[in-house]
């Protein structure tokens, strides 16, 4: 993946890029559903399974065997612990546009809704441990937490 910055337009150029790539980026119209459960196990959870990728990259980056230079800050216990590392959209220069990616070292969690009140720590530790590594990555304080999901994750299950 190359960025480039030109005359103030952000451009990522991503070579070779496979056919369900090229359809991520696409113009699309959003729309908004408010997806309960049932709907979720009728239509969303097939969809994801039959659309799966192997997440080895995800792995990797949590073994340290890929991406170890982008991560920014790492909590190592098994069930509480994560890796936070800029997304890839970052242009790597910005602090306002800076977000990152929270990969959890517990294996299985495809989703939100594989999350259980037994992630609760967790989420927790993600929730407070965030904020004090983007303040060191950017030297600027966070103004606000967000966290987000704004599309079903292009890499969810193993193959």
């Amino acid at each position: 993946m190359i960025k480039i910055i030109f005359l103030g337009i952000k451009t990522t150029l991503i070579h070779p890029a496979t056919d369900k790539i090229i359809e991520k980026y696409r113009q699309e119209q959003n729309i908004i559903i408010q997806e309960s459960y049932e709907l979720y196990k009728a239509v969303t959870e097939p969809y994801v399974t039959e659309n799966q990728h192997s997440i080895d990259w995800v792995y990797n980056v949590l073994e340290h065997k890929a991406e170890f230079e982008r991560i920014t800050y790492e909590n190592p216990h098994k069930e509480e612990g994560f890796i936070l590392l800029p997304d890839l959209k970052w242009d790597g220069i910005n602090p306002d546009t800076f977000y990152l990616q929270a990969l959890p070292h517990i294996r299985g969690l495809r989703s939100l809704r594989d999350l259980t009140s037994a992630h609760l720590p967790l989420l927790k530790a993600i929730y407070s441990e965030a904020p004090v590594s983007m303040c060191l990555s950017t030297k600027k304080r966070p103004t606000c937490h967000i966290c987000s999901n704004t599309q079903v994750p292009t890499f969810l299950t193993d193959n």
